[in-house]
């Protein structure tokens, strides 16, 4: 006999969770503060409440005005500033590239306009969702009369525009004088062998002789953690290694 589901109630964002409803039309409790959904038989709020302090002791004391913050936050984040769509899968966020096209003629902003612009009208998303919009320096995005993000504001005006940070450190770079250019260039541009890579991608199926051999054994540690691998699947590269750190700082440090 199937369970019977359990409906959101709005004083559950007290304890830190919003609602999600899946493509069933089944209402699940998600946390706005790590994002996490959880089954619908979860909706209770003894057990919202015990999760809540048990993932997030530190939030415990916060008042209602903190978590309705985060949830405005979340919300914003289903469509992300760098291109990124947000969605969940089998109870967890994913992120994914929204699309990429080529641009088959010129490359002005007009151009770029109208590929994105068709995008959101073939896909039926609205263009009111919008918060941010990233780019680089180049004269078609940044122009001030005509440029990409001069046309996003002419639609959207409220969104945020936002000069993508590793460029402009980039540009930065090239005005500095020589000692300290270099060693913003061997810190933040150095090149990236296969074997750093492999590690940051996925070190549980990294090789350990292929990390130096004072991160052999931390890293051979981290791969028989199965706590460590569950917060691999649930979170992304960025998320995973910095919650890493404490418990395996020297893997961790030389992931990031």
């Amino acid at each position: 006999m199937a369970s019977k589901k359990r409906d959101y109630d709005n004083s559950y964002l007290d304890n830190g969770f919003t609602c999600l409803t899946t493509k069933d039309k089944e209402e699940r409790p998600q946390c706005v503060i790590c994002h996490k959904v959880i089954t619908n038989d979860s909706m209770n709020p003894a057990k919202l409440k015990l999760r809540s302090s048990s993932q997030h002791p530190a939030l415990v004391n916060h008042d209602r005005t903190f978590f309705e913050r985060q949830e405005t936050s979340l919300k914003k984040k289903i469509l992300s500033s760098d291109g990124t769509f947000q969605y969940v899968n089998n109870g967890n966020i994913k992120e994914e590239f929204l699309f990429c096209s080529a641009l088959k003629t010129t490359t002005r902003a007009s151009d770029i306009f109208d590929k994105v612009s068709q995008f959101f009208k073939t896909e039926k998303l609205s263009s009111g969702n919008l918060c941010s919009c990233c780019t680089d320096g180049a004269p078609s995005m940044l122009g001030s009369s005509s440029g990409f993000q001069t046309r996003v504001k002419q639609l959207v005006p409220d969104v945020k525009s936002v000069h993508c940070m590793i460029h402009r450190q980039a540009l930065a770079a090239k005005a500095l004088f020589e000692s300290f250019s270099a060693i913003l260039n061997q810190h933040y541009f150095s090149e990236v062998s296969e074997s750093e890579l492999s590690l940051i991608r996925n070190p549980f199926r990294c090789f350990a002789k292929s990390v130096p051999d004072e991160l052999q054994e931390e890293l051979l540690d981290l791969q028989n953690d199965s706590s460590a691998k569950d917060v691999n699947e649930d979170k992304t590269i960025e998320e995973f290694w910095p919650s890493m750190i404490h418990l395996y700082p020297q893997t961790a440090k030389h992931a990031v």
